[in-house]
């Protein structure tokens, strides 16, 4: 079940609850015993698709991370063994975090960029990836 389907049960079950004390307000009545009972019901259910959405989203939250992941990993193993080495290596990563902070780079820090632009050509979904990957040459 999606989100928006657990969305429009819950709703349901919001607007069940909403009638039941309108009703009763209208009247100018605490509900009855009756009206408790569907009321409780309507309640439960609806904090139980409350948690289920939660549990749905944080799941595709989880999912689309580990996707991400998977995709980066996926293009630094397509890359040449010079350039995997290049990538894995402390002193790319912290010329990369310096460029991304925009700190001054070294000429060497600036050539190790440059030669990895461009190398991880992998369809990015996540936003934080597709921003990391396609404007670290927009630094440099």
């Amino acid at each position: 079940m999606t989100s928006k389907e657990l969305r429009e049960k819950r709703a349901s079950d919001y607007a069940i609850m909403e009638d039941l004390q309108k009703r009763a307000t209208a009247e100018g009545r605490l509900m009855t015993s009756d009206e408790l009972s569907q009321w409780d019901a309507a309640d439960a259910s609806f904090k139980n698709y409350t948690e289920q959405i939660s549990r749905l989203e944080r799941w595709n939250e989880i999912n689309s991370e580990n996707r991400s992941i998977g995709q980066v990993e996926q293009s630094i193993s397509a890359m040449p063994t010079n350039a995997r080495e290049i990538v894995k290596s402390p002193e790319y990563h912290t010329a990369f975090m310096k460029a991304l902070a925009k700190r001054d780079l070294t000429s060497n820090e600036q050539s190790m960029l440059r030669e990895m632009r461009g190398t991880a050509n992998h369809n990015c979904r996540n936003w934080s990836c597709r921003w990391l990957c396609h404007s670290l040459p927009i630094f440099l």
